[in-house]
């Protein structure tokens, strides 16, 4: 629900795996299912009916863990749509499952599901193929590209903080139709106070209609002071993107170290000029764990953990 509940009405998602659910009480199952907003989640066959199946063995009643569970726009008509009365649950439902052996029946409450969607094919007006935002000094340069636009009159920016609402901060015209990548450039100069910067940008068609994409954050440090900013994404797979501060030009290490101490990885030695820097770190030869990051100067030194994960 962290997830979804920030997703605008309409956005179409599933949820298919082991959620371990009992039955239809557990708070886990109602903070699902609560409506109160548009991030809730629907069982398209209704929980008593398809989830609560008994074993009828020498077992206790045994209960199904697995589950696929779907938006309400997944339920109505639309680009992608449930299949009324598709969901099936084979296994070990009353042990009548001709199909299913026996052993399985016995051996597990895990039963598999299965549910069929229909797919529907929907012109994208503009495919947003990359939105970035990085500190530059006191202020912070926003980058995106579209590989395709079709009708689109521009991009709104907009901008919060953890303790502000979202704010409108500048246009950006589009190129109406096009079929070729397309890159664009905004800068937020109103970085007046450290710690992170939400952005977002809303896409305005022509006829007025629009839609937001995804999220990202920046970290502002301390600005005229050292600061390390925790790596972006955290966890990675197998990059991420390493940001520091920096008060005045000096000599500057940033390592990489595993859980013993060891050093892995020598990402920066050098000297380096005033204010905010960025490095991306690739993790795709080392094993999956967590690791420690050092930032180190002659009279300043920070550490961050991070977690690779593949």
């Amino acid at each position: 629900r962290n997830i979804t509940d920030a997703y605008t009405n309409g956005e179409y998602f599933i949820a298919a795996g082991d959620f371990n659910i009992d039955d239809a009480t557990e708070n886990s199952y109602n903070d699902l299912v609560d409506d109160a907003n548009s991030g809730y989640f629907i069982d398209p066959e209704g929980y008593g009916d398809a989830l609560l199946k008994t074993h009828n063995n020498t077992k206790s009643t045994w209960y199904r863990h697995d589950l696929i569970l779907n938006s309400q726009s997944v339920v109505n008509s639309g680009g992608i749509e449930y299949v009324p009365g598709s969901f099936t649950v084979p296994g070990n439902i009353d042990g009548s499952s001709a199909s299913v052996p026996q052993v399985y029946k016995d051996a597990s409450n895990h039963l598999p599901v299965y549910a069929d969607y229909h797919f529907y094919d929907i012109e994208t007006p503009v495919e947003l193929s990359s939105f970035t935002g990085l500190l530059n000094g006191n202020q912070i340069d926003l980058h995106w590209r579209t590989e395709t636009e079709v009708n689109n009159y521009g991009f709104y920016i907009e901008s919060r903080t953890d303790n502000s609402e979202w704010l409108s901060i500048g246009f950006v015209e589009g190129h109406g139709n096009s079929n070729s990548p397309k890159d664009y450039n905004f800068t937020d100069t109103e970085i007046n106070q450290s710690g992170t910067y939400y952005y977002r940008l809303k896409q305005i068609d022509n006829d007025g209609t629009y839609e937001y994409f995804d999220v990202i954050t920046v970290e502002a440090g301390l600005l005229n002071n050292f600061y390390l900013a925790q790596n972006y994404p955290n966890p990675f797979n197998p990059e991420t993107r390493i940001e520091f501060t920096l008060p005045e030009k000096q000599l500057v290490s940033l390592r990489i170290y595993n859980m013993l101490g060891e050093l892995v990885e020598e990402l920066i030695n050098e000297e380096k000029e005033a204010g905010s820097h960025s490095i991306i770190f690739d993790g795709s030869k080392l094993p999956s764990g967590v690791y420690n990051y050092r930032l180190q100067t002659s009279s300043f030194t920070a550490n961050r953990k991070m977690t690779l994960i593949k």
